[in-house]
């Protein structure tokens, strides 16, 4: 067992500092996203796609699990087709798309968030947060 190991933990999985972050859950937000067209192609229906990398502009730490940082990718962009976030580098995957996802997962999170807080319906909170999708295909290098 690792010195750095806590009484009673598994001996593979030292203690490095500091426990995981939590993350945080908002069913209701993932399934106005997955209503959305996919941020990669357009197409539908989406999933909802944690983004895995760290992003300090955006306050993402390396590992966290929070529903803010998520994005709708039809089921091959996601983690089906040969080349899909899940099939390596992730960073270079957005990157090829000329996409920001931090940013996108942050306007969707923003929009969701707020619209729900102000009492709106559910189709007028997925038409927003699709236009923000959409507009992010558009603006994409």
């Amino acid at each position: 067992m690792s010195r750095f190991a806590p009484a009673g933990a598994h001996p593979k999985r030292a203690y490095r500092g500091r426990p995981k972050a939590e993350g945080v859950r908002d069913e209701q937000h993932l399934q106005l996203l997955r209503q959305c067209p996919c941020l990669a192609c357009g197409g539908e229906p989406a999933e909802a796609a944690h983004l895995k990398g760290s992003e300090p502009r955006h306050g993402k730490a390396q590992g966290t699990r929070h529903d803010r940082w998520c994005n709708p990718l039809c089921p091959d962009c996601h983690r089906n087709g040969p080349d899909c976030q899940h099939a390596g580098n992730e960073r270079r995957w957005w990157e090829r798309l000329g996409i920001d996802p931090f940013d996108v997962a942050d306007r969707l999170w923003e929009a969701s968030r707020r619209l729900r807080a102000q009492g709106e319906t559910s189709t007028f909170i997925v038409e927003t947060m699709s236009a923000i999708v959409r507009a992010a295909r558009r603006r994409r290098g």
